[in-house]
């Protein structure tokens, strides 16, 4: 446990240093142009607010994890319609979709109640189909299912990209690993996504795998 913190703690800092570098170099170059308008320097102001951003995304998330670890409630529970919930998530990443040349398929049925945190469900979703998009081949399709059987809800999401290496299989819900850390990060991620998807899926009573082939 110590270990695991203190290697959380190290890569934590790693994820931080890069934004913060890129600022600081940003805000270098601003300062050796004063006499520049705002919008020439319009480049370096994107940037800077573009490495903020994720900053902000990832502390946040960071603060999330660090609430899990504390063993604070996180969101009240109620009996919500997760068919609609899931549905509604679909529905906000269609423009996204749309952009990376992917299409959507999906099988949702509807109806279906559930007992526990809405937003958290609403976040395990969006990890997710994040996650499928980011890694999907352009042109082929994203399916998404969900069905409940017996009382047990099963929800998935098949997407066609590369293949995770066998090894890699039960690491990639650990924090900040990624099976391809310089793509990930190309990408915009920290690896804190899956790991965060695993703690709000186990504390409302779940499991969560991953199968690729």
């Amino acid at each position: 446990s110590y270990n695991s913190q203190k290697r959380f703690i190290a890569d934590a800092s790693h994820e931080l240093k890069t934004p913060l570098a890129v600022i600081k170099t940003n805000l270098e170059i601003l300062k050796a142009n004063k006499c520049e308008s705002v919008e020439s320097q319009g480049k370096w102001i994107e940037y800077i607010s573009f490495q903020t951003d994720r900053m902000s995304k990832l502390v946040n998330d960071l603060l999330y994890l660090a609430k899990v670890d504390n063993n604070e409630v996180l969101g009240e529970k109620s009996e919500f319609n997760i068919s609609d919930v899931i549905m509604n998530q679909l529905l906000s990443f269609e423009a996204i979709i749309y952009e990376n040349s992917i299409s959507l398929d999906y099988d949702i049925q509807e109806d279906i109640k559930f007992f526990g945190n809405k937003e958290g469900v609403n976040q395990v979703v969006g990890i997710l189909l994040d996650n499928a998009i980011k890694h999907s081949y352009k042109g082929k399709d994203i399916i998404v299912k969900l069905v409940e059987n017996k009382g047990e809800i099963t929800f998935s999401i098949t997407n066609y990209g590369e293949v995770i290496p066998e090894e890699d299989l039960n690491k990639i819900f650990d924090r900040f690993y990624r099976v391809d850390k310089s793509r990930s990060r190309e990408k915009g991620g920290h690896g804190l996504g899956l790991s965060i998807a695993k703690t709000i899926v186990e504390k409302e009573g779940g499991n969560i795998k991953v199968i690729s082939k």
